[in-house]
């Protein structure tokens, strides 16, 4: 008999260096009703248009940053029970995401910062981007 291994769903999460806490708790919760894992990208496109010693410092500064609020959503996703795995990258944000996109079919859902220009019906509450793959695939 084969034995089929299962691909546990994931949800994309998408961000600059850090994660607002409304999108970790969005993202952990969504995450948990629906027994997926999460992968975060934190990426950075402005850093491509520096050079020399200024992108030198701006890189170490995201990398830094991304680590840390990476490493507080992993902490986050352990207390109520979800896989959190992360990734830190210097690119266009389109192009990160399709590129994860292609390597982690995996991936149902993505989901970004919310827009603070946006509220919901309350006017106090935002509104996050979610993005369902399953139905544009």
């Amino acid at each position: 008999m084969v034995e089929v291994k299962k691909t546990v769903p994931k949800i994309l999460v998408v961000s600059g260096e850090s994660f607002s806490r409304p999108l970790m708790e969005y993202a952990l919760k969504m995450a948990q009703r629906l027994d997926f894992e999460i992968i975060s990208l934190s990426v950075n496109e402005e850093i491509l248009s520096l050079s020399g010693a200024e992108r030198a410092r701006a890189e170490a500064r995201f990398y830094a940053q991304a680590k840390r609020s990476a490493a507080d959503f992993a902490g986050q996703g352990r207390e109520m029970n979800v896989r959190v795995s992360s990734i830190i990258n210097i690119n266009d944000k389109q192009q990160a995401i399709a590129e994860l996109e292609e390597q982690e079919p995996a991936i149902r859902y993505i989901l970004s910062e919310p827009d603070p220009q946006r509220t919901g019906g309350s006017g106090d509450r935002m509104v996050n981007p979610v993005f369902n793959l399953v139905c544009s695939r």
